[in-house]
């Protein structure tokens, strides 16, 4: 049986991973949902990852369109 946090350690890849599929195909609602949740989820992480969710907190707010000004 696998562990809480090891289940997590795999669903956090595919979060951005899907986010960015979604994105390169024009689907922006489903874009900015996996990068709302790849964000929530990694909002407390340890600082090696804090590129990963900085690099996604751009994108989202490019999506949402707070990056268009």
């Amino acid at each position: 049986m696998t562990s809480l946090l090891e289940q997590l350690r795999g669903a956090l890849p595919s979060q951005l991973q899907r986010a960015a599929v979604y994105e390169r195909l024009g689907e922006t609602d489903k874009a900015v949902a996996h990068y709302e949740r790849f964000v929530e989820l990694m909002r407390d992480c340890d600082p090696e990852f804090r590129p990963l969710l900085e690099r996604a907190e751009e994108r989202l707010a490019a999506l949402s369109g707070a990056g268009a000004q």
